[in-house]
């Protein structure tokens, strides 16, 4: 031990001297900064600035209704970051379109391959075939956008046009693109080529972003400087934002100018958004930096689950406490992910019905800067990179068609340090995921025995081996969908480290281990649509961290075990938000003690509670006396 210690600090002796050697010096600074305004004030939306005469051309298109076409495409070209996707939105969600149209589709095409259009056209159509039917969507008009169409196969694209031919006349495509074959190609049809902010409108966009008061963004010194940095922008809008939350952070103009120095010799001889992007990259704070490169486990063109990437995050350990406050480092991570967004490293952001942010985008310039930063530590597996998988890699996403039914490849075994293990299903036709036979399971945890997180959904798992618990770090386990698990072994309680587990679609899943109470740092437990699961552990109420829960069980009295929980267990878990669905399997007989025990008047963080009955005469008495909370938004 002695021994590698001194190798250790030998090998931080030498990275200190490299740093002097590069002019490096020490800081004691804090690296969170202090915002201007919380972000749980901000609501991210678009500013769509100096596009009002393109705008005005694409209304013009989608409300002219004087056509003999029953379909008719526009096509809206222009380099990438200049602003086409963002444009769109705006006119997708305009009222006037909204009300012109009986249906508005969406579609991003982005790397994912073509067949992600048809896919959503005909399950948007209630079509999962190619055959042609006489339903009732046929005769509504709609709105269809293609965003960021790639270059693609002529037979191809005659058969999606077979496909989308059943709206009522005046049905409208709308087709975002970078690639000029595009336009080419379908050169019969209206295009709109979007082109670089003008020099005034890059001016109003970047004070918009750097400003916080109005009056701000009339500062003379700080517009003359604002027009010096827009010059570096080249007119393109993503750039031009991503500058002017960075400017966000200066005060004075004294501090601009710096700023402008500083940018400009970063970006010295480099004038291609890319290298822009990357100046970017090395202003954000440090706990900002790894959680954006973990962002590129993800594929291309991900909508990236916002709960699912901040769990992520915490697991992994990418998520700090601030000193002296007392934050869930749920909370913390919510702002990590809303300071990103914020600073456009997130786009494309979609809400619930209570206008909270449940997803996100990365633009694709954005997306391979992540890839770039990451490079030996991350790795995504896919057929054509498995090679790519070294002694180095420490977190990893698996292509979900890759087959591990027999053994592990030569390669992956390679990477003992992992820490990361997540599955991608880039496809969902049929069941084709990785199967994980009860050989490679074995094999695979005596290899990777410092996972913080593992994802082994639909891996057609039916029974986990009792090395699992050797996993001493493990934070976050997803065992959803093997619909093989009848019950999870009670060695599993032993897992002292983990915060999340996730069986969600387990069908025959009927019972959780009897010692479940032992998981103390348990988190968020999620249980949805596990049919075969009739009643909750007892002892589940002492898992007072416990902040997720989307389903309790409730059985009737006739049938509960020893091993049952009514809702008192609710009662201590006071941390609990989000939404929880309670379904009650049969006739209570103490119903008013039973409401009452489950204290839900005090769980102000539930925003959304759902209650199934079994129509037994208990029903009535529950729904009266449960009383939920008066923050309880649905």
């Amino acid at each position: 031990m002695s021994a590698r210690a001194k190798t250790i600090r030998e090998r931080l002796e030498a990275i200190a001297a490299e740093g002097k050697d590069l002019g490096l010096r020490e800081c004691a600074e804090d690296v969170r900064v202090e915002r201007r305004e919380r972000l749980d004030s901000f609501v991210y939306d678009e500013e769509i600035i100096g596009r009002e005469d393109d705008k005005s051309a694409i209304m013009n298109f989608l409300l002219d209704s004087d056509t003999d076409e029953q379909i008719s495409f526009f096509i809206i070209r222009g380099q990438s970051g200049i602003g086409k996707t963002a444009l769109t939105r705006c006119v997708y969600e305009d009222d006037m379109v909204k009300k012109h149209f009986d249906l508005r589709i969406w579609v991003c095409v982005g790397f994912s391959g073509f067949h992600s259009i048809e896919r959503e056209v005909r399950k948007i159509r209630g079509r999962e075939t190619t055959e042609r039917a006489d339903d009732e969507e046929q005769l509504r008009r709609y709105l269809l956008v293609i965003d960021d169409m790639q270059p693609v196969d002529p037979e191809r694209w005659r058969s999606l046009k077979s496909l989308l031919m059943g709206g009522a006349q005046g049905s409208k495509i709308l087709i975002t693109t970078s690639f000029q074959e595009v336009a080419e190609f379908l050169s019969t049809s209206p295009s709109h080529c979007l082109e670089a902010l003008r020099a005034e409108s890059s001016v109003d966009l970047l004070m918009k972003m750097a400003c916080q008061e109005e009056e701000e963004t009339r500062n003379p010194s700080k517009v003359k400087i604002g027009r010096q940095i827009v010059k570096m922008c080249d007119g393109i809008p993503l750039a031009i934002r991503m500058i002017g939350r960075l400017l966000f952070f200066k005060k004075t103009a004294a501090e601009w100018s710096n700023f402008r120095n500083e940018i400009s010799e970063v970006s010295a001889g480099l004038d291609d958004l890319s290298s822009m992007l990357g100046s970017c990259y090395i202003y954000l704070p440090c706990h900002l930096k790894q959680c954006f490169a973990f962002c590129s486990l993800f594929p291309e063109d991900w909508v990236i689950d916002k709960q699912m990437l901040t769990s992520l995050w915490i697991a992994g350990g990418f998520v700090q406490p601030i000193d002296n406050i007392d934050q869930d480092m749920k909370d913390i991570a919510h702002e990590y992910f809303m300071d990103l967004l914020w600073r456009n490293f997130f786009q494309d952001c979609t809400k619930d019905e209570l206008g909270n942010v449940t997803s996100c985008k990365m633009h694709h310039f954005v997306y391979h800067l992540a890839c770039k930063l990451a490079i030996g530590e991350y790795c995504q597996e896919t057929h054509q990179l498995l090679w790519s998988i070294n002694e180095g890699t420490r977190h990893l996403s698996w292509d979900s068609t890759s087959d591990l039914s027999q053994k592990l490849p030569p390669n992956l075994v390679k990477a003992k340090g992992l820490r990361t293990f997540i599955k991608m299903d880039q496809t969902k036709s049929g069941r084709h995921g990785t199967q994980m036979g009860e050989q490679t399971l074995c094999k695979f945890l005596s290899t990777f025995k410092f996972l913080r997180v593992l994802d082994w959904h639909d891996s057609g798992i039916e029974k986990l081996p009792s090395s699992i618990c050797e996993l001493k770090h493990l934070a976050f386990l997803d065992l959803s969908e093997n619909e093989g698990i009848m019950r999870l072994p009670d060695f599993m309680t032993r897992l002292q480290t983990l915060q999340v587990l996730k069986l969600n679609k387990c069908n025959k899943l009927v019972e959780l281990p009897k010692d479940f109470r032992k998981l103390v740092n348990l988190r968020q437990l999620e249980i949805s649509d596990c049919s075969a699961l009739s009643h909750m552990p007892q002892g589940l109420g002492q898992l007072t961290l416990l902040h997720t829960l989307t389903d309790f069980l409730l059985p009737g009295d006739d049938s509960c075990s020893k091993n049952c929980s009514g809702l008192g267990e609710l009662n201590r878990l006071s941390n609990l938000r989000g939404s929880l669905r309670i379904e009650v399997k049969g006739e209570i007989a103490d119903a008013g003690a039973e409401s009452n025990a489950a204290n839900l008047k005090e769980k102000d963080s539930l925003v959304s509670l759902v209650l199934v009955f079994a129509r037994k005469e208990s029903d009535e008495v529950l729904l009266k006396d449960l009383q939920p909370s008066l923050n309880l938004e649905a």
